[in-house]
């Protein structure tokens, strides 16, 4: 850490994302991302900022619908740190949004595992996103590759 700060920016940040997936996520979210998140050969962000809402989490305007055993995602998120590098080959983002059609308020947010470039995701554009409160597997998962980003047009 003594030798580059910055670098150190892309380590806290991962391992609160692993650490996040440890704490909430299912099996199949573990066994899929967190070793390769604590070994360092994935990367890790929190999508929380909105440009509405500023640090004001309760109102996030980002939603998440259920489609089955994943969540598409729909909103725009800002100041996402180390959200976009060619460190590593994937960059899980947990991305903070609202159960869709839930009153406002914390109780009914949900946070989301996002692979490989989730950060993106625009007002116009709906994600596809693993969620570790609620997934009961990684469809697409290998032992090589993390499920993949799906846009809707």
């Amino acid at each position: 850490m003594a030798a580059n700060l910055s670098v150190y920016g892309y380590v806290g940040l991962t391992q609160g994302a692993a650490h996040l997936i440890e704490a909430f996520g299912s099996d199949a979210l573990r066994t899929t991302y967190m070793a390769r998140m604590y070994r360092g050969e994935w990367t890790g962000t929190m999508a929380l900022t909105e440009p509405q809402a500023g640090s004001s989490l309760a109102d996030i305007t980002t939603t998440a619908t259920p489609a089955g055993d994943h969540h598409l995602l729909r909103g725009a998120k800002i100041f996402i740190s180390a959200a976009d590098h060619d460190l590593t080959d994937n960059i899980v983002h947990m991305t903070l949004a609202r159960i869709a059609g839930a009153p406002a308020g914390m109780k009914v947010c949900r946070c989301s595992a996002c692979p490989g470039g989730a950060s993106r995701v625009t007002t116009s554009s709906t994600t596809t996103s693993r969620s570790p409160a609620s997934s009961t597997r990684s469809a697409g998962a290998s032992a090589e590759h993390a499920p993949r980003v799906r846009r809707a047009r």
